[in-house]
C-alpha cells in the first residue's frame, strides 16, 4: 500500500499541472469570443434587416450555445478538477473524474467548433 500511494502521489502532481482549475487562457478565449460577438452583432444593421435575413435565428442558436458552453466549462473547471484534486489527496482512483473531465472537454470543444460555425453562417449574411 505504501508504494502505491507514493506513485498515485506523483502522479497527481503532474495530473494537476496539467488540469488546473479556471485555466486563465480558456477563460480569456471565451471572453474574447462573448466580446467580438457583441462587436459583431452590433454591425449587422437593423433588427428587421437581420430578421429577414435569416441571421436573427443563427444568432439565437449561437448565444444559446455560448450558454451552455460556459456552463459546461464552468462546471469542469470549478466542479470537475477540484474533484480529481480531492481524489488525489485523499489517494483514490482519480480515472472516475479524469473520465468526468475528458467528456466535459470534448463536449465543450464540439461546442466551441459549432459556435464558431455559425460565428461564421452569421457573419456572412
Amino acid at each position: 500500500p505504501g508504494a502505491e500511494a507514493r506513485r498515485g502521489a506523483g502522479r497527481g502532481r503532474g495530473l494537476r499541472g496539467r488540469c488546473g482549475a479556471g485555466s486563465p487562457h480558456g477563460w480569456t478565449a471565451l471572453a474574447l469570443v462573448v466580446l467580438t460577438g457583441f462587436h459583431n452583432v452590433t454591425g449587422l444593421g437593423p433588427v428587421e434587416r437581420v430578421m429577414e435575413s435569416g441571421a436573427g435565428v443563427l444568432l439565437a442558436g449561437k448565444f444559446l450555445l455560448v450558454v451552455a458552453l460556459v456552463a459546461l466549462a464552468g462546471h469542469r473547471d470549478f466542479a470537475g478538477v477540484p474533484r480529481l484534486a480531492r481524489a488525489l489527496r485523499q489517494g483514490e482512483d482519480p480515472a472516475p473524474a479524469l473520465r468526468a473531465i475528458a467528456r466535459l472537454d470534448r463536449v465543450t470543444l464540439l461546442l466551441g467548433a459549432a459556435v464558431v460555425y455559425l460565428g461564421l453562417a452569421v457573419s456572412r449574411r
